[in-house]
């Protein structure tokens, strides 16, 4: 006899994970992009004085920006798919576990309905194989993930670090000096961060790329695009620059805070500050892509998780159905539906999570402009896809 077992339980809270991680995963794309954007619009400056190991360091920079437009060819397609393909599948599984809930009604009214059991046990089976779908095209994204960046990343970050590493020692360079105005120009990155996770919710105007924008507005060097390039998403802006918006005050207060660094560093040191910074914003999109790994991997072991407690169900069901009583169909149920309503609410929110048509825009967009004056300058933009938009670069 059965004894009033639970059955997914853990199927709401980790179907509720997932939305979370896909919330976090809409933000690492968006961060992702603003570093692909100052890598890709960046030109090296020209030097009165070369560092030693520039022709070094122009090599590699190369290579890290051609690598961040392979990003963009082969792997970007792929990253912004997942919310869609969440929502898809959970579509399916929601569709699904409500079908196996019509045949639960007949059994409950007569447990020995031997096609309804069948049946409710080829939905939970049909449950699991949408699942494993999921799990799988998560896993084969994941998988290539990796082996970009062991093969393509890991040796270009290394290399750029250990050669700015040299450049900071020189003899005519006060690392003290570059530090600070490095950290002025962090300060205003860890202010634009901040300000990307509220833009999720559509509320503000976001634009990438603003380490190397910032050395272009207040040292002269840098992109091509300098504040221009936006990228828009739904009611965000990203640009090839900074944050801009409502909360402009604190970016201009950052702005003067660099340029005072600035003044107490020698042409030559800005300019081995501008390589530096340069570099770190690759090391920058290496461990953002860490992090994107880590929510993919998340998604996989909780979905994994959801397909084991569906069949844990259709183990039972299959081995000992016959021991059921109408109490322990009854929790079944109430299992169910609490399973197939937030797989519903799931969907929804991944629709809400959409990033499958990111767009990039010539309007020119300026730190201190209102968000009716950017609304205004979004409109009069021409627009074309994020991947056109780099690759043209």
């Amino acid at each position: 006899m059965r004894r009033n077992k639970l059955y997914l339980v853990r199927f709401p809270a980790m179907v509720r994970r997932t939305g979370m991680n896909v919330s976090n995963y809409k933000t690492n794309i968006l961060l992702l992009n603003s570093y692909v954007t100052g890598i890709v619009t960046t030109s090296l400056p020209t030097f009165n004085i070369l560092p030693e190991n520039y022709a070094e360091y122009l090599k590699f920079y190369g290579a890290a920006q051609l690598e961040a437009k392979k990003w963009v060819k082969t792997i970007y397609t792929n990253l912004i798919m997942v919310p869609g393909v969440i929502a898809d599948r959970t579509g399916i599984t929601q569709k699904t576990l409500n079908d196996a809930q019509t045949y639960l009604e007949r059994i409950i009214l007569k447990p020995d309905d031997g096609f309804a059991v069948m049946m409710f046990q080829q939905d939970l089976k049909d449950a699991q194989a949408v699942i494993d779908n999921m799990i799988s095209t998560n896993q084969l994204l994941l998988d290539q993930l990796n082996d970009y960046q062991s093969t393509s990343l890991d040796i270009i970050q290394d290399n750029l670090k250990c050669l700015t590493e040299t450049m900071m020692a020189g003899a005519d360079v006060d690392e003290r000096k570059i530090a600070e105005l490095i950290s002025r120009i962090n300060a205003l990155e860890r202010d634009i961060k901040s300000q990307t996770a509220s833009v999720v919710g559509g509320s503000l105007l976001v634009v990438t790329g603003i380490v190397m924008c910032s050395l272009a507005l207040f040292t002269g060097w840098g992109t091509v695009a300098g504040i221009a390039g936006a990228v828009a998403c739904g009611g965000i802006a990203i640009a090839g620059g900074s944050i801009v918006g409502t909360s402009s005050r604190k970016i201009m207060d950052d702005k003067e805070e660099i340029k005072n660094a600035q003044a107490k560093c020698s042409l030559y040191e800005q300019d081995i500050a501008a390589l530096k910074t340069a570099a770190d914003t690759f090391d920058k999109f290496c461990l953002q892509m860490d992090e994107m790994k880590g929510y993919l991997a998340d998604i996989i072991e909780v979905w994994q998780t959801i397909h084991d407690e569906l069949g844990e169900l259709h183990n039972d069901v299959e081995e000992a159905s016959q021991e059921f009583s109408r109490q322990d169909w009854e929790q079944v149920r109430s299992s169910l539906q609490s399973a197939a309503e937030v797989c519903g609410r799931i969907t929804v929110w991944m629709g809400d999570l959409d990033i499958s048509d990111i767009q990039a825009t010539d309007a020119v967009i300026a730190p201190g402009m209102t968000e009716e004056e950017i609304r205004t300058a979004l409109k009069a933009g021409n627009t074309i896809s994020f991947e056109e938009y780099i690759l043209a670069v």
